[in-house]
């Protein structure tokens, strides 16, 4: 069984076996493929955030989403994001949303 990560290209075209090279080269990686969450966005207590019971059901009916906050989130993604399970194409599709019904969903 190996154990070990070989040599990686990083972005300049070098290879590289330096433990350290390899982990800066997979974080750029990493980064530059996924979003980082937002500082308002992140959930600080796993626990509390997802506690199923009926005393949160106040919090869930209070959220009001407008045809602003859909537009914004989909001005957002960038022109190449993948599609999710859904299937739904950023590229071909948000641009071309009807606002005014959206929010509904």
């Amino acid at each position: 069984m190996r154990t070990g990560i070989g040599s990686l290209v990083d972005g300049n075209g070098e290879v590289s076996d330096r433990p350290e090279s390899i982990v800066e080269t997979l974080r750029l990686q990493y980064e530059a493929v996924f979003s980082s969450p937002r500082g308002d966005s992140m959930v600080l207590d796993p626990v509390e955030f997802f506690d199923g019971t009926e005393g949160n059901t106040e919090e869930l009916n209070s959220i009001c989403i407008s045809t602003d906050h859909i537009r914004n989130a989909i001005h957002e993604l960038r022109v190449n994001s993948a599609a999710g399970p859904d299937q739904f194409p950023a590229e071909e599709m948000c641009k071309r949303v009807e606002f005014s019904s959206v929010h509904i969903l």
